[in-house]
């Protein structure tokens, strides 16, 4: 496997775990009482990150599987994302999205500093782009 399959491949292993953690961790938060509503399933608080998304939903429905095999093969997340008609800034807002937040809890539990928060913020979307179409260094 070159390098360029290794990143990608690698890049769509940590957001699919992400997505997965993020999910049940939505899943579980939603749990109530019976007859108690929710009022986080109901309304969006812009300020948020929206984590119900995955990028299986994102790609159109495309199974882990799928997705796996076809960057293994080569092709990229941009490459998905325009075969399934969808636009490729979803796929990059999603991923920015989960690993900012990935990057919150670690600030929040104290395994990173503010000042490596800050930089890895800084430079998340340029490094997410690149990743979505392929691109290395």
């Amino acid at each position: 496997m070159n390098p360029k399959q290794i990143i990608i491949a690698g890049t769509i292993a940590i957001v699919i775990s992400i997505s997965t953690v993020f999910q049940n961790e939505e899943a579980n938060a939603s749990l109530g009482l019976p007859g108690q509503a929710d009022p986080a399933v109901h309304t969006r608080d812009s300020s948020r990150p929206e984590t119900v998304a995955s990028l299986q939903h994102v790609l159109g429905g495309l199974s882990d599987e799928e997705i796996h095999d076809a960057l293994y093969n080569g092709r990229t997340l941009a490459d998905l994302a325009e075969e399934q008609r969808v636009d490729v800034e979803d796929v990059i807002d999603l991923q920015v999205a989960e690993l900012s937040q990935q990057l919150t809890s670690r600030l929040t539990s104290g395994s990173i500093t503010a000042e490596q928060f800050e930089t890895h913020q800084a430079e998340l979307r340029e490094m997410i782009t690149k990743s979505v179409h392929g691109l290395s260094g």
